[in-house]
């Protein structure tokens, strides 16, 4: 059975969506990137946002202090994933998974492990970049590559032609591995699998994601 669609939201509600945005978090890429695929780009306005400054005001779009955030005049939509839901009523005809009922629910069951990669990988960021670093715990990283290792075997395990759609999952796996190239670059995770890289040569190059890659905002 299909998941729920949301019903699409009036004119008044999608005004002036607000993105909190910050341009190094895989996750607020990923909803970028899918706007821009959907079209609507032009549709949010998007608000830098540096959830670790003193002063910053996330809270207020966010309560549990993360990005990416979207401030509706509905009410706060919280969650890239969510956001991307979101994001898909503004463009039905562009539907961000497949519709027959098998191939969506591979797609999302592929989905969520690219996004478990995902928040392993910024897990592995924080500790390694935010904890002083007499009190790094090093069992605890190895523990965060153990579940990016094992999920990238997963994924590239699954048939090719489940990477063949521009879809919520290959565009989520897309900036994964673009993430994992920007903050866990000694895990040289193509050698191991080369259909990864393969498709990673080929999704990169696609223009939503080379004006979001995070290189381009050090």
């Amino acid at each position: 059975m299909a998941l729920p669609q949301p019903a699409p939201l009036t004119a008044p509600e999608v005004a002036q969506p607000r993105l909190r945005h910050a341009p190094l978090s895989p996750f607020a890429r990923k909803v970028v990137v899918v706007a821009h695929e959907l079209g609507v780009l032009d549709r949010i306005e998007i608000v830098p946002c540096d959830v670790w400054a003193p002063d910053t005001d996330i809270a207020g779009d966010n309560p549990l202090g993360k990005v990416p955030a979207l401030r509706t005049a509905a009410g706060a939509i919280i969650g890239a994933t969510l956001i991307c839901e979101w994001l898909g009523t503004l463009a039905p005809e562009h539907p961000l998974l497949p519709q027959e009922p098998a191939a969506r629910w591979a797609a999302l069951r592929a989905h969520a492990v690219a996004d478990g990669i995902m928040e392993a990988a910024v897990t592995y960021t924080m500790e390694r970049m935010r904890r002083p670093q007499d009190k790094i715990w090093e069992g605890w990283l190895e523990r965060q590559e153990g579940k990016i290792c094992r999920g990238l075997a997963h994924l590239a395990a699954l048939p090719a032609e489940e990477r063949a759609n521009i879809d919520l999952y290959t565009l989520t796996l897309g900036c994964t591995l673009g993430y994992l190239d920007f903050r866990l670059p000694h895990l040289d995770w193509r050698a191991d699998h080369p259909q990864l890289a393969s498709f990673e040569a080929t999704i990169s190059e696609r223009p939503s994601l080379q004006a979001t890659a995070p290189v381009r905002f050090i």
